[in-house]
């Protein structure tokens, strides 16, 4: 018999979160602010990696550095303190993770989002028990990092270990892990990955994970 997967990794947005209705509103009520121009059709696919790089996709031209910290600040102050917890969760999320956590296996959640909204998240829906650690990327400790250090401190089976995710970096995050990488693709950033373990079009097709072991 094949063992269970021992651990699984999970985005946020797009992945467990359907975040996009509220990060596109920050977006544009941060750009309005500021009196800056954006691809506002390009918001929603370019959710998913660090606001430096979406922003790289939706400027629409280059703007001063003043004027481009000043629209990151407002994006944290729109979305941070008044929109982060107005997301949902996608359908059966709680179910699904809730029967991983019954039979033992570790999860643990790698966003791009601030510790702050993150935190707020987690406690607006509940996940606290779900999850056995939250992290959140920096320049210094990406995805990627954040997974290998989980990977050594829970001396964990390659193996056995899945990511999902939606984006690019989540994929490149299992992919420098050696770890198997399920592609999200009813999330923002894939449509499909030819690199992916399983690609799935929704969060109940993740059960086939556990089901057909």
């Amino acid at each position: 018999m094949i063992n269970l997967p021992q651990a699984i990794f999970y985005d946020l947005d797009g992945t467990i979160l359907n975040s996009a209705n509220e990060i596109m509103s920050a977006f544009q009520r941060a750009a309005k602010k500021n009196h800056i121009k954006i691809k506002k059709a390009k918001i929603k696919s370019s959710i998913g990696p660090s606001i430096e790089k979406i922003l790289k996709k939706i400027l629409i031209s280059d703007i001063p550095s003043y004027q481009y910290n000043k629209l990151i600040s407002s994006f944290r102050k729109e979305y941070d303190t008044k929109l982060c917890t107005k997301s949902y969760l996608y359908p059966n999320v709680k179910t699904i993770l809730g029967r991983f956590k019954q039979k033992g296996i570790y999860q643990f959640l790698i966003t791009n989002k601030p510790p702050k909204a993150t935190e707020k998240i987690i406690q607006k829906h509940k996940l606290e028990k779900i999850f056995d650690q939250w992290h959140s990327s920096t320049a210094r400790q990406n995805k990627a990092h954040l997974v290998k250090k989980i990977i050594s401190q829970y001396k964990l089976q390659k193996s056995r270990c899945f990511y999902v995710g939606d984006s690019t970096d989540d994929f490149e995050a299992a992919e420098k892990n050696k770890i198997n990488f399920i592609a999200a693709c009813y999330g923002y950033g894939l449509k499909y990955s030819k690199g992916a373990t399983i690609n799935i079009k929704n969060l109940n097709q993740l059960t086939l994970l556990i089901n057909s072991l």
